[in-house]
């Protein structure tokens, strides 16, 4: 049985040890260390990598941004749909209000005006 199907049977658990389980599985895929010699080269380490490492690679700076993209893209369309759906029901539309975009978007105005501010 490969990791992957460990990692889906447990998610599938509908137990009190499923979290458990879990803990027990990021565990031991975070202390698991595979030597370099048993790697090809473009994964070696310093020592070797941990399974987690392997299994789950750390993204860069750019596919976090391109993800955390794709992720507004998505939430926007969502947002969209419901909107739409409240019209077409004839119902009041429900605006989703971000706070922490709206936070944001003050800070930086106020950061473009040259208004002093204590956060």
């Amino acid at each position: 049985m490969s990791q992957i199907s460990i990692l889906t049977e447990i998610n599938s658990l509908k137990t009190p040890a499923k979290e458990l389980l879990r803990n027990l599985y990021d565990a031991c895929c975070e202390d698991m260390e595979i030597p370099n010699s048993l790697l090809p080269a473009r994964l070696h380490g310093k020592t070797g990598r941990t399974i987690k490492e392997l299994l789950h690679p750390k993204k860069t700076a750019a596919e976090i941004k391109k993800q955390e993209a794709e992720d507004r893209e998505i939430e926007k369309e969502l947002r969209l749909e419901s909107y739409c759906a409240d019209s077409n029901a004839e119902r009041e539309i429900r605006f989703h209000e971000d706070e922490e975009r709206l936070y944001r978007n003050q800070i930086t105005f106020c950061q473009l005006i040259g208004m002093e501010f204590d956060e």
